[in-house]
């Protein structure tokens, strides 16, 4: 992980934050390395833009203490803290132009004009929007606006950069193309990022880790591998990537721990036996593939949806419902009520946390 071994830039203890009656976000501790594309990722109202907002100083917390480089920041004012923040909005001047919009925060710092100029050079063409520098913010495409305000942002070589959804304006193409450029600066430049996102794509394609919050609480923080191969509850499992949550009763079986599920008689490690388990998706095969799996049964095709490179298969096994991710192949068809043999690798069901 880039900036593994420089321990913890970033440093929430114990924060949280009340609106009155509101507890936007319960007590919260987490460590941001130097170097890191930190994800802080879930739905709307989870907390997630409240802790950035504290992180950036727009936002004092009720409880709990901030820490950047050793120092203490939680009532240090915005313009006096090492990070700047790019938002959703782009926020930019429509009278300036790229290169006066990337030069505004050096000029109201009183940087020397001879170093201003190289500075500006230096962010723009960091992002590849040299050519673009005299062109009016009208005259730019969203993509560009935000390679822009991204340069604005981080022209003044700040140690952490915060961006609140910034490609939430974005079409799907544009978002794309962004999230190469975005790791690739970042990787280039070597600025922290705390990211803000609800989309887990964004977020598991670009992070080195992951906090995935819900309802004002932490609820994993993870690599995004490990977020998707080993959630630790059902909030997490379901909202990271698609899976199947099986739920049912530990049982002893013919001597061993199983989970029972409707007709489904699940091994488990005894010292892991829950009541709940998450399977993906993709980690059901169907048709002949499945007799090569440790579970194999016979099934009922309810509906299939064709996603061009992929079939989402819903299967029935009586009172039980599981989902099923198959690659698309041009000869096979999948028709409601035609039976079908399906299984999984118990290696593959991960138990789960309430």
């Amino acid at each position: 992980m880039r900036g593994a071994d420089s321990g913890p830039l970033l440093r929430l203890d114990n924060v949280s934050k009340s609106y009155g009656s509101y507890q936007a976000l319960q007590p919260t501790t987490l460590a941001v390395n130097e170097g890191e594309f930190f994800s802080l990722l879930g739905p709307s109202g989870c907390g997630k833009t409240t802790t950035l907002r504290i992180i950036a100083g727009f936002e004092i917390p009720t409880g709990g203490t901030v820490h950047l480089a050793g120092h203490d920041i939680t009532r240090t004012p915005p313009n006096l803290r090492d990070t700047n923040t790019v938002f959703q909005s782009y926020a930019l001047f429509p009278h300036m132009t790229a290169a006066e919009n990337v030069a505004y925060p050096l000029k109201m710092k009183k940087v020397p004009a001879t170093d201003i100029g190289l500075r500006v050079a230096e962010a723009i063409g960091q992002v590849e929007m040299t050519r673009f520098s005299d062109r009016l913010p009208h005259q730019m495409s969203g993509g560009q606006r935000q390679r822009i305000a991204l340069a604005r942002a981080i022209v003044g070589r700040p140690r952490v950069l915060l961006l609140d959804e910034p490609l939430g304006a974005l079409d799907l193409k544009l978002r794309e193309q962004m999230q190469h450029v975005l790791v690739h600066m970042q990787r280039k430049i070597g600025i922290t990022f705390v990211y803000v996102t609800h989309d887990q794509g964004e977020a598991l394609s670009m992070s080195d880790r992951i906090a995935v919050m819900s309802a004002g609480r932490l609820q994993q923080l993870a690599s995004p591998r490990d977020l998707y191969y080993q959630p630790a509850n059902s909030f997490v499992a379901g909202f990271i990537g698609k899976s199947n949550v099986i739920s049912g009763m530990v049982a002893t079986h013919a001597g061993r721990t199983v989970l029972q599920s409707g007709p489904l008689a699940i091994p488990m490690a005894d010292r892991s036996a829950k009541p709940k388990a998450a399977l993906r998706y993709e980690a059901i095969a169907v048709g002949p593939e499945a007799e090569a799996r440790d579970i194999a049964f016979d099934a009922v095709i309810e509906d299939a949806l064709f996603l061009s490179d992929k079939v989402e298969v819903t299967l029935s096994l009586g009172d039980t419902r599981l989902v099923a991710m198959t690659p698309s192949q041009r000869d096979s068809q999948f028709r409601p009520r035609d039976s079908i043999r399906a299984g999984f690798h118990t290696r593959d069901l991960v138990p789960l946390d309430e």
